[in-house]
């Protein structure tokens, strides 16, 4: 379990973590930038100021059980999907970037 005393969080933290919980019961808070719509496509830019939004796990191009990238799916209209490999992850949950809650049933 993770907690906010540890100073060091892993990728098989974060796998345990998920595992627990179950993939469709956690929720993670990251940083995106809003999108931005052309006719054929949707698009970011990097002078907006990325907000805090929640995310979905997503499987659509990387299983999480495979300890290698993490893709996630904005629950909010207008920002897309971000992905990180797993360890880069656990730093960015280490660091207080990005938080991760699960969902109590």
């Amino acid at each position: 379990m993770i907690n906010e005393t540890e100073k060091f969080i892993t990728s098989n933290d974060v796998l345990k973590l998920i595992e627990k919980h179950g993939i469709k019961n956690i929720v993670a808070v990251i940083p995106l930038r809003p999108l931005h719509d052309a006719i054929f496509m949707s698009y970011t830019l990097s002078s907006d100021k990325p907000v805090k939004v929640p995310c979905k796990i997503i499987e659509t191009r990387y299983k999480v059980s495979e300890n290698y990238k993490i893709e996630f799916q904005s629950l909010i209209k207008g920002y897309g999907k971000e992905q990180f490999y797993i360890s880069d992850f656990a730093n960015l949950l280490r660091d207080k970037t990005v938080k991760l809650y699960a969902k109590i049933c």
